[in-house]
């Protein structure tokens, strides 16, 4: 009985000792698992021993900040083009000239509606690709800021209209007509008229027309010295680039008179004339107008005098009709390059067949 009682007594105890441990297994494996535990968007760490917070960052796993990329703000508060209707002839190229200011040199960006028409460079230079009726846009960088021109590619003939001995009182109509029908021409310009007439010729500079040297008080150069001739043509390139920015690109000298000495004074290509309507000793408008429309071809030359009221409205008069019949008025330069013809400086040209 009394081993029994021991047996049992031992028996006993080693189960509550067995107890005790696993009870303290069991205690201790929470504990553990309780600090093992960390959640996916924490770095939160608990100490087993306290509830001290050791350290915390709360960045989550799979979000992907996306910054918004400033808006840019145009510097450039207006552009204006030379031209609203830009006409020319397949695989022909003519530039568009764009007017803005421009402080923080945001620059511009040049864009064709439908290059299959007519595509654009950088520099606002189109080119003609098939016939047809397209838009090419000149806008800011942030493209806020925009200006356009509508290009037509058809079967245009090319001709230029000259003018000389201005500026005069009437060289603002005759240039605002002219920009009226996106035409251009070249202003063979009186040195000496420059100064009272800068506006006027740096408007028409900015609509695209050419500025050539007519001399400074329109001398017959051949009865000149060569002293006298450099004379004319200095004076005559130091006013006109006050007035517009450039030297003449051009020379006529008057009454068409030149030699050997004033070619080789000449710096830039010299210019001739294919017609002479006698504007200047028929002073009629209709005249005047008759003689246009009778000599307009494809290649010519035409002189005429924005000196004389009834030369200046003869031509405006013409205008209409010579838009009607295809007629795409230039400047003699333009003439040349979209005829790929190369002028050359002190060379005198007559036409551009």
């Amino acid at each position: 009985m009394e081993i029994f009682m021991k047996k049992k007594f031992l028996k006993t105890l080693c189960l509550t000792a067995l107890g005790i441990f696993i009870c303290s297994t069991i205690t201790m494996a929470e504990e553990i698992t309780t600090s093992a535990v960390i959640p996916e968007t924490s770095t939160t760490v608990i100490s087993t021993t306290d509830t001290t917070v050791a350290s915390t960052t709360n960045t989550p796993t799979d979000t992907t900040i996306v910054k918004k990329k400033p808006k840019i703000k145009s510097t450039i508060k207006k552009i204006s083009l030379n031209k609203t209707v830009l006409r020319l002839n397949k695989k022909d190229s003519r530039s568009l000239k764009a007017l803005y200011t421009d402080k923080k040199k945001e620059g511009i960006i040049w864009v064709s509606k439908n290059p299959s028409i007519a595509k654009v460079n950088k520099k606002g230079v189109v080119t003609g690709k098939k016939k047809g009726t397209t838009y090419v846009y000149c806008m800011s960088k942030s493209k806020k800021v925009k200006a356009k021109c509508k290009v037509v590619v058809g079967n245009f003939k090319y001709m230029a209209v000259t003018f000389d001995d201005g500026p005069s009182p009437y060289t603002k109509k005759l240039v605002d007509s002219l920009k009226k029908y996106n035409y251009n021409s070249t202003f063979f310009v009186v040195g000496q008229y420059v100064t009272a007439k800068k506006s006027v010729l740096k408007e028409s500079f900015n609509n695209g027309n050419e500025i050539g040297s007519h001399s400074y008080d329109h001398a017959k150069l051949t009865s000149l010295s060569e002293s006298d001739i450099k004379s004319e043509f200095n004076k005559t390139k130091s006013v006109v680039k006050s007035a517009i920015g450039i030297y003449p690109t051009l020379i006529r000298p008057p009454y068409g008179s030149f030699n050997d000495t004033v070619s080789k004074l000449a710096d830039v290509p010299m210019i001739y004339w294919s017609v002479d309507t006698l504007d200047w000793k028929n002073r009629n408008v209709n005249y005047v107008y008759k003689e246009i429309i009778k000599s307009a071809d494809k290649g010519e030359i035409i002189l005429l005098h924005d000196s004389h009221p009834t030369s200046v409205d003869g031509f405006i008069k013409a205008l209409p009709e010579l838009n009607k019949k295809g007629y795409e008025l230039v400047t003699v330069s333009e003439l040349f390059k979209l005829n790929k013809k190369n002028l050359k400086p002190g060379t005198m040209y007559y036409n551009c067949y």
